[in-house]
């Protein structure tokens, strides 16, 4: 956290971005010590792995309840989308979500993961396994 700010990051391939919760809604961080849009190379792919399938669980259990179509589904997603909302919060007022970003180089033949657990710490790593 950055003076108690809600902070994010949108994983928008080619890259991803950094964004603020600034007036309800998620805007692109305005520091200059941060870049706001960070572009990965062609040859390196990222994979986003929530830490925890809880929130997957109670989507679908909300998906079943409103009995979506496949149609709506795909309308919801697309204003997801548009909204830009970053799949990575960081929030003084709700406790970490864990999850593993992944960098992929085919060309390399590398990996690195960033990983936040449930206590809060924050790693980088070489992975062990190769993009799926």
């Amino acid at each position: 956290m950055i003076e108690g700010q809600t902070l994010g990051v949108l994983i928008d391939p080619p890259g991803y971005q950094f964004m603020q919760r600034r007036h309800g809604q998620w805007l692109p961080v305005s520091s200059t010590r941060l870049s706001a849009q960070v572009t990965v190379p062609k040859q390196v792919q990222m994979l986003l792995q929530p830490g925890s399938d809880i929130w997957q669980k109670e989507y679908a259990l909300e998906l079943q309840r409103r009995r979506l179509t496949l149609h709506d589904i795909e309308l919801e997603l697309q204003k997801e989308a548009k909204k830009k909302t970053p799949q990575i919060r960081f929030s003084p007022f709700e406790p970490v979500t864990p999850f593993t970003l992944r960098f992929y180089s085919s060309a390399q033949n590398a990996c690195w993961a960033v990983k936040l657990v449930h206590d809060g710490a924050l790693s980088l790593n070489q992975c062990d396994e190769r993009m799926p």
